[in-house]
Formats: C-alpha cells, sequence, structure tokens
C-alpha cells in the first residue's frame, strides 16, 4: 500500500503522518498509552508462540485465518484509496466533502471495520 500511494498519492502518506494533535499535558491524559497498547499486540503473540499459550492448527491459519487478513488489509486499502483527504487527525479543511460510493456507501467507518476483521 506504501509504494501505490507514494506513486499515486503521497499527499495522503503526507498527511497521515501528522498524527498527534496537540494536546495540553494533564493528569488526566495518560502519557504513552497508545504506545503500551501497540507494543501488547507483539508482546502477547511473542509470548503465546514461547509458552505454546494456544494450538492453532497450522492448516487453520492457512486455509481461514490468512485468507480474511488478506481480505481486511484489501479492503483498507480501498478505503484509503476512494477517500481523498484523510488526515491522521480529525480536523476541518477546504473542500472536504461527504463520501457516499464505494466501501462508504454501506459502512459508516469502513476502515475501522478492516482492522477490527484484522
Amino acid at each position: 500500500m506504501v509504494f501505490y500511494f507514494l506513486k499515486k498519492d503521497p499527499e495522503l502518506l503526507e498527511r497521515r503522518m501528522r498524527m498527534r494533535e496537540k494536546i495540553e499535558k494533564t493528569k488526566d491524559y495518560p502519557d504513552n498509552s497508545e504506545l503500551l497498547f501497540f507494543s501488547l499486540g507483539f508482546l502477547i503473540p511473542g509470548l503465546d508462540y514461547r509458552y505454546h499459550w494456544s494450538n492453532v492448527p497450522v492448516y487453520s491459519l492457512l486455509l481461514q485465518q490468512m485468507p480474511s487478513f488478506c481480505q481486511a488489509i484489501y479492503f483498507v486499502f480501498l478505503v484509503l484509496r476512494k477517500i481523498v483527504m484523510l488526515p491522521g487527525i480529525i480536523e476541518v479543511q477546504n473542500g472536504q466533502k461527504v463520501i457516499t460510493t464505494g466501501p462508504y456507501a454501506t459502512v459508516r467507518h469502513p476502515m475501522y471495520l478492516g482492522v477490527l476483521v484484522m
């Protein structure tokens, strides 16, 4: 996906890289909480592999889970390709339009749906 957007729409990648809003640091806002959950997404499967917590047959991975994962990635790709202004943070920009075609014709937040399937 990155190579496609580098060639076809580098501005979209630039907008997506502006991920953080400027938030005042307060006691109520947990620092680095996103980093913690992102890290757990890698740490837990690694520990599962090392300590054999779950037993998933290889044929299940190849025949059921990998095709679903690839379809979810393709779905997210279609969403990214369809939307023109997709900032990393929510902001109002001149020229924004509500998209009602493609994946957005049936699902309000199709990127979330794709990530959920992944």
